[in-house]
């Protein structure tokens, strides 16, 4: 386990190996963009190495790719460059863990990962009627010693592609998509007539570990954030023994004495970031949250200089067009693409889903366990990216969040690291949502109080009036609706046509 801040030089010791000691290695990267940095960096590292490995990379947006997938693919390119003295096969994250490795056993291989993968994922879905279709296409399989049943695709289950394109089902494409995987997709139902239950949530859950890659005679992951990782925790519950993790650390010292300072700006004390408070569901709600937004949206328009920038999809799109500098993805562990930049800005939210509570059920983890592998690790890679990760920088580097928790728990990962000689915390008080507080669920303060103060009878005649006052002003909507319809009559019988009185 190659451990180390980013920019200390992880990822070019991978690509110095990789090139200037022969073997056979599939190099696995987060997304598909950096396939191309990455296959840049292994050209030149073998250039000055003097060496020519054979480098082929394999991922979904390759053109002219053959129909039989991603993962079928990989285990082909395995077997076929088995042959080869000196090979490098580059693939996604996604790409390793949808593929069979048993085939690397064959001829020596060797796993390098850069970046942690984004291994595990929960969910839940009520079936009711869909029962039937999950009955048809998957078969379950107790797992030993634990309520869970292993989920796997009958012959005749539709494929992944059939799937995403299907409108009822398509909503559950990391479902199906994992079903099919090596290590698979757990649910908590033994029968799927059980999921008939209108009332019956069925949870899954689905976790790849470092234990996939024992086919290869050697496996090595380049992370900053490992042991921290939802993968890492995962793998030390699920695997127990079967995975033995050896840290080694990475550019201990940077080749410059000097390092820079950082400052860490945030824009609130009173409340903790929050998708759900910025953009509530439900009509009338999210006001507050949102002048909150538009407030840290107002001040990052006037920073001069801001190098690039990014939040969750709705304040993306609630800040584009707005916000200088660069628009970047959240998630940009990896890259290099913007280590020119001396500040940024991650407005941003990751905590604790409902569908974790499976997580906490199945690993044994805790919320503040499961924010640290998500909020807090996607802010430090983020803040990464830019000047700061450079050796020989030693400037001034900004780094905006949303409120003092993350930049307290920012500033502390820079000085564990060593990444700065000094970090500074500061309030954006201009932006004036400092001290804002979020509204707590529940009654109004001193409603119950109020409420309690009353008789029983008191209660009882408050709540009939209320019910009295709702009926006579639905009626009165139904008159004036009725009159605006030319349908409303008077008191009384109606009349015949002839005048008389219609008879009861």
């Amino acid at each position: 386990m190659l451990v180390g801040p980013p920019g200390c030089g992880k990822t070019k010791e991978l690509l110095v190996e990789m090139t200037s000691v022969a073997g056979r290695y599939m190099f696995a990267l987060p997304t598909t963009d950096l396939i191309g940095e990455a296959l840049v960096g292994l050209r030149r590292e073998a250039a000055l190495s003097g060496t020519e490995p054979v480098i082929r990379a394999i991922h979904s947006k390759v053109a002219g790719r053959a129909p039989a997938g991603v993962a079928r693919e990989i285990a082909d390119a395995i077997q076929e460059l088995s042959s080869l003295r000196h090979a490098i096969l580059v693939v996604t994250h996604e790409g390793l863990m949808a593929t069979d490795l048993s085939c690397a056993a064959a001829a020596p291989w060797h796993a390098r990962i850069d970046e942690v993968p984004s291994a595990t994922v929960a969910g839940g879905f009520r079936a009711p009627a869909s029962s039937r279709f999950f009955q048809a296409a998957y078969d379950l399989a107790p797992v030993e010693g634990t309520a869970w049943h292993r989920v796997s695709p009958k012959a005749d289950a539709p494929s992944p592609a059939d799937i995403l394109a299907d409108d009822l089902v398509g909503g559950l494409a990391a479902f199906h998509k994992r079903s099919r995987s090596p290590q698979g997709v757990f649910v908590d139902v033994a029968d799927w007539r059980d999921a008939r239950d209108r009332e019956r949530t069925v949870r899954w859950w689905s976790s790849w570990t470092p234990a996939e890659l024992a086919p290869f005679a050697t496996a090595t992951i380049a992370a900053s954030g490992f042991f921290h990782s939802l993968t890492c925790l995962a793998a030390r519950k699920w695997s127990g023994t079967e995975v033995e993790f050896v840290r080694r650390e990475v550019g201990g010292g940077q080749a410059s004495t000097r390092k820079p300072t950082v400052r860490v700006r945030y824009f609130t004390r009173g409340h903790r970031a929050s998708t759900e408070w910025w953009f509530p569901s439900g009509s009338g709600k999210g006001r507050e949250g949102k002048r909150c937004l538009a407030a840290v949206s107002r001040h990052l328009e006037g920073v001069d200089g801001l190098g690039y920038w990014s939040g969750n999809e709705g304040v993306v799109s609630y800040f584009e067009g707005c916000v200088p500098g660069e628009q970047v993805r959240p998630k940009v562990a990896g890259s290099n693409l913007y280590r020119r930049q001396t500040s940024c800005a991650l407005i941003y939210s990751s905590k604790a889903r409902p569908e974790d509570a499976i997580l906490l059920d199945v690993f044994g983890l805790t919320r503040e366990e499961v924010e640290r592998a998500r909020e807090r690790e996607d802010i430090w890679q983020f803040a990464m990216r830019g000047a700061v990760r450079e050796a020989g920088f030693d400037g001034l580097y900004t780094v905006y969040v949303y409120d003092l928790w993350q930049a307290e728990a920012l500033a502390a990962m820079l000085r564990e690291a060593g990444v700065a000689d000094e970090v500074s915390v500061e309030p954006v008080a201009e932006a004036g949502i400092l001290d804002v507080q979020r509204p707590k669920p529940g009654p109004k303060p001193g409603a119950k109080a109020a409420a309690s103060g009353r008789s029983f009878e008191q209660r009882e005649a408050e709540r009939r009036e209320g019910d009295r006052l709702r009926k006579q002003r639905q009626r009165e909507k139904e008159r004036v609706e009725k009159a605006a319809a030319g349908t409303l009559r008077g008191r009384g019988r109606p009349r015949k046509p002839d005048g008389g009185e219609a008879s009861p």
